[in-house]
Formats: structure tokens, sequence, C-alpha cells
């Protein structure tokens, strides 16, 4: 998707553009577009998480369609080192003003809710669970056609175990 970005930038053909990008299917795990339980619409970039890689993630959420009901499960960013409270600080401040309610996981956890509180969000639409069977239980009353739910985290979170509870059955 950044190469159509940058593509339609530098003012190449937007059909161009779309044939050259039918049939692409992303890594596993990364930006992959599923269908969750109810007809929920599922972005599973669960694969890793860097500073970067959370703020597109939750550019894309933002660009649901309007109505959606916006779900961030944000699990924590690993191996940041001394900037990791800062990071995650950064990242609840984003979320909090892009999706209708976060549920965190980590040790972040915490700081990730309690900057969407100040960014905003309602306390009871910012919450911090324990692990994916929490989030599981969390989401399975929110997922209608209308939630996209973005599940994003670094490898070691697991969050992946999310995805794969919430998926349609096939």
């Amino acid at each position: 998707m950044a190469a159509a970005a940058v593509a339609l930038e530098f003012e190449f053909d937007g059909p161009a553009i779309a044939t050259a990008l039918h049939g692409f299917t992303p890594p596993a795990r990364r930006m992959n577009i599923v269908t969750g339980r109810n007809g929920a619409t599922v972005i599973d970039d669960s694969y890793n998480a860097s500073p970067g890689s959370m703020q597109a993630a939750l550019h894309v959420l933002e660009l649901a369609p309007k109505g959606s009901l916006k779900v961030a499960v944000l699990g924590d960013m690993l191996e940041l080192g001394d900037h990791a409270a800062r990071a995650h600080d950064e990242i609840g401040s984003l979320a909090g003003k892009t999706a209708d309610i976060v549920i965190a996981v980590g040790e972040f956890a915490p700081r990730v809710v309690e900057s969407a509180r100040r960014a905003g969000l309602a306390k009871e639409r910012a919450y911090v669970v324990e692990g994916a069977d929490q989030v599981v239980a969390a989401l399975g009353p929110l997922l209608t056609p209308q939630t996209q739910v973005l599940v994003k985290g670094s490898r070691g979170m697991r969050l992946e175990r999310v995805v794969e509870q919430i998926r349609e059955e096939s």
C-alpha cells in the first residue's frame, strides 16, 4: 500500500497501480484483512511492532468507513530499551484520538491506556487486559459487521492467538 501511495504521489496512472496490486497478498500477519466473527473486519498486524509501524497501523484503522466501531487491540512494543515508556505513551495518545475503543495488553498497557484517556477517550473505552483470552472475551460483544478491529503488537506478545480466536470459522 505504501508503494501505491508513492506511485500516486509521482502521478502514476491509478488504474495501472490497481492492476499491479491485483492479487497482491501481504505476508502473514502483516496488515492482513480477515473476516471476524459476526462479519467484523479484523486487521491482523500481529507479526511485529515498532513505534513507526504502530502509527501506520493506527492510521489504517482511522480510514475505516464512517459509522464503524474502531477497536485497537495493542500489545507491547518490545526491545525499545530506554525509549519504551515514551513510545508507549505516544502510541496511547494516538490510539485515543484514532480508535473508539482501546484494549491494551502487556507491561506497558497501563501507560497506553492512560495516554489514550488523556487524549480524550472515555475511561470505559480504554482498558488493560491480562492476555489473549481476556482480549477475546472483551471483543466478543463488540464484533458486528460495523466493527473494525486492529490487532497489533510485537511478536513476543503472541497476539496472533487473538486473531485465530475471533476469525470467522470457515
